[in-house]
């Protein structure tokens, strides 16, 4: 058995604190691997534009005694901070370095840590480091208000950077995370992550980890599994509606996303590169919903093109609310740190509430980090409990406008077409091209159409009056 072997020194050490700037894990891909009664860690320094860069490990006993870590072959040897040693540096096609699998029980009252930089001076300074390690918590969870699931599949949004640089852009999110949930308070908010579908080290595998007051704890490595399955998706949220239990939850769906093409790209050599279609997803839905007593307040896409008509009709199987953006979103996607804080002090009471807190940080986001001029910033919040009425009215409005395709005239069809042509599009960058109708989907704004099309023709115009009349009084 490997064991952490301990260095009793006389004096304690204030440099590695819990107030860290959060840091590193876009930079330094750490892959905590859990069983039942071991863990392991492996590091792996892969940002490219960091090759001055080292690496450190540094461990603090439960007395207050600071060491810095250096591997050995076969277990880590710990050094006082005068020597200082490095942990690894950036080198082409290097390999993950590994730490244990050590019992669990051995690490218990150890907090463990890693940062980067041009000595470890340099990391203190710049408090480029973060705890990786601080134990495991108990399951189940006291209950809390708010419990939010984010479904992160890291695809190629994660992937190790290549030659022009990358961005981490899950790893990015996860570290606002870490920074918005210091400011939560762990009595009103449980944060729980699956994240996997990935080719970056950490990534290839789906793993359950629990953020609380700026920590993380990985709960559970689940090995080679595909996040672009159903029953993967299906699986967490039952999981974690057991194991962390609350008045109210939020499932949070992070990725590539196509509309009425699906959700998610698992890039991982088990995913394949499969995405979860529309009626996989809605698989997935019913599942969940025969487990709850009362469906979730609400379902976050943070992913691009899923504000559209077919995603909230099966999202209202499993959802009080929805909120998503019908275009592309920029790659920082939605605030969690924002999210999290603004919880915190304005508490929502239900899922349109929470959507707003999600849509205000989204718009603010894309303001600081200099998106919202150049992209098509939009983003939507919608009361599902009224999706029924909307369906009935835009399936008498749907049949009125069958009736006139098979019946118009040239006039009639002249009429549709500008009206078509003209309206906004998604992505927005394709609309009015000839090559955006040779798609198999064709993704029009229905509001613009409702406006300009509907009340020409007398056959559908009531019905179009209702439906704006519906998205009105339903959306933010």
């Amino acid at each position: 058995m490997k064991k952490i072997i301990f260095f009793i020194l006389l004096f304690s050490f204030s440099y590695f604190c819990p107030l860290s700037a959060f840091a590193i894990h876009d930079t330094v891909a750490i892959n905590t691997i859990p069983t039942d009664n071991q863990v392991q860690f492996c590091f792996d320094l892969d940002t490219r534009k960091l090759y001055l860069d080292k690496m450190y490990v540094a461990a603090i006993t439960e007395e207050g005694n600071t060491f810095v870590v250096k591997p050995t072959s076969d277990s880590f040897t710990l050094h006082d901070l005068e020597t200082a040693p490095i942990f690894t540096e950036w080198h082409k096609n290097s390999e993950p370095i590994c730490l244990g699998p050590f019992e669990k029980v051995s690490l218990q009252n150890l907090d463990l840590y890693a940062g980067v930089g041009l000595s470890l001076d340099d990391v203190i300074q710049k408090q480029s480091y973060l705890q990786f390690f601080n134990g495991f918590p108990s399951l189940p969870q006291p209950e809390t208000t708010w419990t939010i699931m984010v479904y992160m599949v890291g695809s190629d949004l994660e992937e190790k950077p290549h030659r022009k640089g990358g961005h981490h852009w899950a790893s990015k999110d996860f570290l606002e995370m870490l920074q918005g949930s210091s400011q939560s308070s762990s009595n009103i908010t449980n944060l729980v992550i699956t994240t996997g579908g990935s080719t970056r080290n950490g990534w290839q595998t789906v793993k359950r980890t629990f953020i609380q007051n700026g920590q993380q704890y990985v709960l559970e490595d689940l090995g080679a599994k595909s996040m672009a399955a159903p029953q993967t998706l299906s699986d967490f949220v039952i999981w974690t509606q057991a194991n962390f239990p609350a008045q109210h939850y939020a499932l949070i769906l992070w990725n590539h996303g196509d509309g009425t093409n699906g959700y998610g790209l698992d890039t991982s050599a088990t995913g394949n590169g499969d995405t979860i279609t529309l009626p996989e997803l809605h698989q997935s839905y019913r599942t969940i919903r025969q487990t709850m007593k009362k469906p979730l307040d609400i379902v976050v896409y943070d992913a691009c093109l899923m504000a559209a008509i077919e995603v909230a009709e099966i999202t209202a199987t499993v959802a009080k609310a929805m909120a998503g953006s019908v275009e592309l979103e920029p790659g920082h996607g939605i605030d969690y740190a924002h999210l999290l804080s603004n919880i915190a002090t304005k508490l929502p009471t239900n899922g349109i509430d929470f959507g707003r807190i999600v849509k205000a940080g989204y718009v603010q986001h894309s303001k600081e980090q200099g998106t919202f001029e150049r992209k098509q910033i939009t983003y939507s919040v919608f009361d599902l409990i009224q999706l029924p009425t909307f369906t009935a009215t835009f399936q008498n409005f749907a049949i009125e406008f069958r009736k006139l395709l098979e019946k118009g005239t040239f006039s009639d069809y002249e009429t549709l077409r500008q009206g078509i042509i003209r309206a906004p599009g998604y992505p927005f960058k394709q609309s009015g091209r000839l090559s955006s109708l040779e798609q198999n989907n064709i993704r029009i704004d229905l509001y613009n159409i409702l406006q300009t099309v509907g009340p020409v023709f007398e056959e559908f115009s009531l019905h179009a009056y209702d439906l704006l009349k519906i998205l009105d009084l339903n959306s933010d």
